[in-house]
């Protein structure tokens, strides 16, 4: 038996059993931390904490890059995340996401590193996730060029070649991907809602008020097409797209 005592720690067999020792506690800690790393996700979405995302791209490729980083730090080292106020844990997931969309991840992980000390196979896993979520992003903007290349190629078929496709089709393709008007448009109402409830949808996109509006006018429960709005946050400057949808086959006069 070895006398671990009177044993240096350089003693190959001490290494072997501290190395052990380590792969056993690690198997039992990490179900454990990704459980609680769950509940962190959800207390921080719940006060504010993961940004707001300014469009749909953002929310659904930015947003879960961001969380699976949060989830793998906390999951390496929790005491990173334990006695911050509000406005310490703000920050500390804010420069996590400048970090991400910058191109100086490797940078991150120099800072971790000095930060807390981790062991040979917690650098590793850091490594993986700043790796896979690089990778990540690279994938997904390829899906989405892909997938916004595939809507104008269906957009044109309805256009010019399906003339068995009617309004309804048009409607439904251009309502779902009004990024072809612009980037970072949000849509207030499209088809069915009359004009006082496109002016309720369009006051809270813009202000946040979600009050009752009342219109007088003949026409208020006419409604649009398409009605897209979005607010330059340098300028405060608000642009309005409203689109009349009409199919190729029926002739545009002057009414």
């Amino acid at each position: 038996l070895l006398d671990i005592q009177s044993t240096s720690e350089q003693h190959e067999i001490f290494k072997a059993l501290l190395k052990k020792g380590e792969g056993f506690l690690d198997s039992k800690r990490k179900p454990f931390l990704r459980k609680y790393s769950d509940e962190l996700i959800n207390t921080y979405e719940l006060k504010g904490i993961i940004p707001k995302y300014k469009n749909e791209y953002e929310n659904k490729y930015k947003k879960p890059d961001l969380i699976e980083l949060v989830r793998g730090l906390y999951e390496i080292e929790p005491k990173l995340f334990v006695r911050l106020n509000l406005e310490q844990q703000k920050t500390l997931v804010g420069l996590l996401n400048l970090v991400l969309e910058s191109d100086r991840r490797d940078e991150l992980f120099d800072i971790f590193e000095e930060v807390i000390r981790l062991s040979d196979s917690e650098k590793l896993d850091l490594a993986k996730i700043l790796k896979k979520t690089r990778l990540s992003n690279i994938i997904s903007t390829i899906k989405l060029i892909e997938d916004r290349i595939e809507t104008v190629y269906k957009l044109e078929d309805l256009v010019f070649h399906r003339w068995d496709a009617n309004e309804s089709h048009i409607q439904s393709l251009v309502e779902s991907h009004y990024w072809l008007f612009g980037e970072q448009y949000h849509l207030v109402t499209a088809a069915e809602p009359d004009f006082e409830a496109a002016l309720r949808s369009y006051r809270y996109i813009l202000t946040g008020e979600g009050s009752k509006v009342s219109i007088d006018h003949p026409d208020k429960n006419k409604e649009m097409d398409i009605f897209i709005c979005r607010r330059d946050n340098k300028t405060e400057e608000i642009d309005n797209i409203i689109v009349e949808l009409k199919h190729p086959k029926k002739k545009l006069g002057k009414t």
